[in-house]
């Protein structure tokens, strides 16, 4: 159960969604101060926009997600990932995401969304910090779309087993006796 929610927290809410979901955690505290009506309003008003924004967390069917390339990098350099994603319908704001990684690896968020049009295929990029090299498998790459209110994400996960391949960095060898 803790790591179902340590991944809703992580893909699912967006900064705004943390802030309130950790906001509405604490006010709680609040509900039993008499009076505080003010405090109670908005705990009413934050708890119902959560609730909302959890319970419209459909899966996407008018979106897909296509052609994911990983191209090898090297040891401390950003892999730069990128997907095609095709839409049936008109969607204000969509980004490419990686999730679920392993810890050597730090999903880069730089929360650059682009809207795309009914029948429009576009390419987009996520870049992916590396610190090791090996290959890491990459079990979750999606498309991202937020809710109308902004506080959680929709995702649509591309179908396929990713890997990405970290090479070595070239070590300079001053003299060899």
């Amino acid at each position: 159960a803790f790591l179902y929610f340590y991944y809703f927290w992580k893909e699912r809410l967006t900064a705004t969604g943390r802030v309130l979901a950790v906001f509405l955690f604490f006010s709680l505290f609040f509900v039993w101060v008499p009076g505080a009506f003010a405090v109670k309003a908005f705990l009413l008003t934050a708890s119902a926009f959560l609730l909302v924004s959890i319970f419209t967390l459909f899966p996407l069917k008018k979106i897909a997600v296509r052609h994911v390339q990983i191209p090898p990098v090297k040891e401390g350099d950003a892999a730069k990932i990128s997907a095609k994603i095709q839409a049936e319908k008109n969607f204000a704001a969509v980004k490419l995401g990686c999730f679920r990684m392993h810890p050597a690896l730090k999903f880069q968020d730089e929360e650059k969304y682009e809207s795309l049009r009914p029948s429009e295929e576009k390419e987009f990029f996520a870049f992916v910090r590396t610190s090791r090299r090996g290959a890491f498998e990459i079990p979750s790459v999606a498309a991202v779309v937020p809710n109308a209110l902004g506080i959680t994400s929709i995702l649509k996960p591309a179908s396929g087993n990713f890997e990405l391949v970290v090479q070595p960095r070239a070590i300079p060898v001053g003299q060899i006796h």
